[in-house]
């Protein structure tokens, strides 16, 4: 099979500095002194800001800060990809002497860049571009897909801590072996792979674990419902494919750990080393406004449950409650208190009717809420057992992605 030298398809890359200052000017004074240039431009307004009221009220201001950021930004974007392009030359003129290689050969580079670090002979910078074409060169004969130049651009841009942009269907995954690779040559760090469900961690173990496996580092995998061991022991390989979730949710558990022998992400519990984050808006944005929290479950009093709903379908909006969507929120009213009181035939909802019982209030209250803002396959769906199609509980619906959330709950019971 010939290897492919050029991307017929287009391909969007956007690498943007975490430290970048395009947006600093707007969290300053206007006029103030300081070295970053947008405030010399801001400052050079015909007349003051502070005059400039009907500017600020019709938007015209915070359009012109946009415009006048975005050119910056694009013009610093455009010189880092540039100087970007110039490794890339350096890595295609490393491929004829790699391709010559040995099997036995490409994967001895991996212990000699090892050793060159060991020794302090080079730096990660140092080997990117040797590294990056043993991984390409891999990736060939392993998966017979070759990196192309832009993938080579994207992985040296999130292996200096950037965001990358690139479109659906063109390589992120492949990109990610570059960096990953990179940086699990240093002793003792883990590079991470986090991702939003199993089924994309494990077939990207599967896949792009096979071009670190050849050239001699190790692959690990964490997937939901592990034991302690078997994460522990996958934790420490030199790659690690791993869910957002199950991450976070490994990281609260060691922090409970009263023993160092009861962590699985290493020695207290610590993160240290890589991690290349795949749909970074998805998990760092939209996932990351709910919060992880360690629960247990406790026995559910399901007669209480069956009840409070019963109740909950006679009660009326506006008549005994009050219906907050934008809070996503229901608060019964002194009627609707009266009332439910009154068919239980209890005092208060508020007060336990037994030694060791539990209030009716907290049943009532989400009984209603799930009347009024909790709707089947759009907040939630009923999960069935792939093998004998039994009903075998409830995911939670994810509003931004469409995708279950598997082994969250709601708090509040």
């Amino acid at each position: 099979m010939l290897r492919p030298r050029y991307l017929e398809s287009s391909l969007l890359l956007l690498a943007v500095a975490c430290q970048s200052s395009g947006l600093t000017p707007l969290a300053r004074p206007f006029g103030g002194i300081g070295s970053n240039p947008h405030v010399n431009v801001f400052g050079s307004l015909d007349r003051p800001v502070e005059q400039s009221s009907s500017s600020l009220k019709m938007g015209f201001l915070e359009d012109w800060i946009s415009a006048t950021d975005e050119s910056t930004m694009k013009k610093q974007n455009e010189k880092y990809l540039k100087d970007l392009q110039v490794r890339v030359e350096r890595i295609n003129a490393m491929e004829p002497s790699v391709e010559e290689l040995s099997d036995e050969e490409l994967a001895a580079k991996t212990v000699e860049f090892q050793q060159r670090i060991a020794r302090n002979e080079a730096t990660l910078d140092d080997l990117l571009e040797e590294a990056f074409a043993v991984v390409r060169e891999a990736a060939w004969r392993v998966l017979e897909q070759r990196h192309y130049d832009v993938q080579l651009i994207g992985g040296m841009a999130l292996h200096d801590g950037k965001l990358a942009e690139m479109a659906t269907g063109e390589g992120k995954t492949l990109v990610a072996t570059l960096p990953c690779y990179l940086n699990a040559l240093r002793p003792n760090k883990t590079s991470f792979v986090v991702t939003v469900n199993d089924y994309l961690a494990r077939r990207d173990a599967e896949k792009m674990g096979q071009v670190h496996k050849f050239l001699g580092l190790t692959v690990g995998l964490i997937q939901g419902g592990m034991k302690e061991e078997e994460r522990k022991k996958n934790y420490q390989c030199d790659v690690v494919y791993v869910t957002n979730s199950e991450l976070g949710f490994d990281y609260l558990r060691d922090h409970l750990s009263y023993t160092i022998q009861g962590t699985v992400l290493g020695e207290a519990g610590q993160l240290d080393g890589f991690c290349v984050v795949d749909e970074a808006d998805s998990v760092l944005i939209d996932e990351a406004r709910t919060p992880l929290i360690i629960s247990r479950q406790i026995p559910a009093p399901e007669n209480k449950y069956r009840l409070a709903k019963q109740i909950a379908d006679n009660l009326r909006p506006n008549v005994h409650y009050t219906v907050d969507l934008k809070n996503k929120n229901v608060v019964l009213n002194q009627k609707g208190y009266r009332d439910t009181e009154k068919a239980l035939g209890i005092e208060s909802l508020f007060m336990p009717t037994s030694k060791g019982d539990t209030a009716w209030a907290p049943f009532v209250s989400n009984a209603v809420k799930a009347k009024e803002l909790f709707n089947k396959d759009v907040e939630y769906t009923v999960l069935f057992d792939p093998l004998t199609g039994d009903k075998r509980g409830i995911g939670i619906i994810d509003a931004f992605t469409g995708r279950v959330l598997e082994g969250r709950r709601w708090s509040d019971g």
